[in-house]
């Protein structure tokens, strides 16, 4: 999890299965205590890391808040959670369903004790507490002890116990899980060699649907459109197909510019799905919203939140797709603005940019404050600042003061390299010019953003740097005449020198 996800949990599988297999001729605290030896750098260097990432990296979380923070975390680890477990195994030996948009699939209670969810409670309770009572104190099924368990802890960063997660669920989270599924069912099924036989005859007429689902999917992936296709007919919700129909026009739009009376069919498609999910909504907001667990609302997945994301599409859809005036954006996201720090960044940025247009820019600078208060370091946030700064307010010493703070946080995001390299163009600073041109060049390998940076490192002086960079344009295209231009200069100063 974290920054590479599935790593965080590689000491505890090793642990399960050191202690699976000492266990198994050694008593229990013999196991216990040689697993913990053999595992104890791993823990050592994971417990390293989690120290830094907490408490000294000074990354703070923008989760927004639902109530109390102590129930909401009771709420994810003992309601949210078992449901996506049971939701990936569903996945794993029932995939119907397979798209991206994995999270809108995944069906939750509506209530704490709603019957699904205590099911669901119930059933990761078992999964791991039976396998672990008859391996400890009954020496039975080792095997299923291993994959329960193993299974399990490969899926951990992912079910929301460790900390809330960008997404509620993706396919990709089980490509771990599923091979020590596998390895756990190859070990339960060694132990009798007529269930081999019979099991690989069953898998052998199993890999043939399996093929024919996979190569379907396959079809799924060919381009943008049929990928974005899919996703939009896979859905089933109103304000998702509305989401994946408007992405779907822009996709096309962008593809072939001609086709602008074909997407605002789309658009305006995309308009009557909004107002169905604005109907269904208020039934479901009537019948369920009250006793929805805290978890949900501290989400966003509540249906008093769900308004909010309808108005964003509308107001962008209305807006920047079919050219309505900008105060009909300002008009449908009003409402919402009452409270800007519980809004969505996005939405936020959305709603800014209208003011900016209406030149309301004390009010979209307020909101924008206000916003980053409450969710600081967010780089949309910082850069509309930054934006006000520079375009309105003249104010080039708070404009680089948000720069900066979004280039800390977010030092690989293009939009924040391309404003840097723009605002030091503009400001005569050569020298982070030259290495914001450099940096952007790294991210994107594009040839102006190095040659930019090629004509920064000659002028200040600096031949290795220009040495570098000039490796890596060759390495692009080691015929281009601009780069060749540049070789012949560089290796005249070289000379010089």
């Amino acid at each position: 999890m974290f920054s590479t996800e599935c790593m965080i949990i590689l000491p505890f599988v090793f642990f399960i299965v050191s202690f699976q297999q000492l266990f198994q001729t050694e008593g229990l605290k013999t196991s216990f205590k040689r697993s913990f030896e053999y595992t104890i750098p791993y823990f050592t260097g994971i417990t390293i890391y989690l120290i830094y990432f907490l408490f000294l990296s000074h990354i703070k979380s923008n989760h927004p808040s639902g109530g109390n923070e102590f129930v909401v975390f009771l709420e994810r680890v003992l309601w949210l959670s078992p449901q996506i477990f049971f939701h990936s195994l569903k996945l794993i030996f029932y995939p119907k369903l397979l798209s991206v948009d994995q999270s809108l699939f995944i069906h939750l209670g509506k209530t704490l004790f709603d019957p699904y969810a205590v099911f669901c409670f119930s059933f990761l309770f078992m999964w791991l507490l039976v396998p672990l009572y008859l391996f400890v104190f009954r020496r039975k099924f080792p095997d299923l002890f291993f994959l329960n368990w193993t299974f399990f802890f490969a899926l951990l960063p992912f079910l929301h116990i460790l900390m809330p997660s960008y997404a509620l669920f993706a396919e990709r989270y089980l490509y771990l899980p599923f091979a020590f599924l596998i390895f756990g069912l190859a070990k339960l099924l060694s132990r009798n060699l007529k269930l081999i036989q019979v099991s690989c005859l069953f898998l052998c007429i199993l890999l043939i649907p399996c093929f024919m689902r996979s190569h379907y999917r396959t079809l799924d992936w060919k381009n943008n459109y049929s990928f974005i296709e899919s996703i939009y007919k896979a859905g089933k919700d109103p304000l998702h197909k509305a989401v994946r129909l408007h992405m779907l026009a822009n996709t096309i739009l962008s593809d072939n510019p001609r086709k602008k009376e074909e997407t605002r069919k789309y658009f305006f498609k995309t308009l009557e799905l909004l107002n169905q999910a604005k109907q269904e909504n208020k039934i479901l907001q009537l019948k369920y919203q009250k006793n929805l667990p805290l978890i949900i609302k501290s989400y966003g997945l509540d249906y008093n939140s769900i308004p909010v994301k309808i108005a964003y599409l509308e107001a962008y859809t209305r807006c920047n797709n079919l050219y309505e005036p900008f105060t009909v954006g300002i008009k449908i996201l009003k409402p919402y603005m009452k409270k800007p720090t519980k809004v969505d960044p996005v939405t936020l940025d959305l709603y800014t940019h209208l003011l900016l247009l209406d030149k309301q820019y004390i009010e979209a600078k307020k909101i924008l404050l206000a916003a980053n208060s409450i969710q600081p370091h967010l780089s949309v946030i910082l850069l509309t600042l930054f934006e006000i700064a520079v375009r309105f307010e003249n104010d080039r010493l708070h404009a680089e003061k948000y720069l900066l703070e979004a280039f800390k946080y977010y030092p690989y995001e293009i939009a924040v390299l391309e404003r840097a390299l723009v605002f030091y163009e503009e400001q005569k600073n050569l020298l982070l010019k030259t290495k914001f041109a450099y940096l952007l060049g790294l991210r994107t390998q594009l040839k102006p953003a190095y040659q930019e940076a090629m004509y920064g490192f000659l002028d200040l002086g600096q031949l290795k740097g220009a040495k570098k960079t000039l490796n890596k344009l060759l390495k692009i295209d080691p015929h281009d005449p601009e780069t060749l231009y540049l070789l012949n200069r560089y290796q005249n100063q070289f000379v010089l020198k």
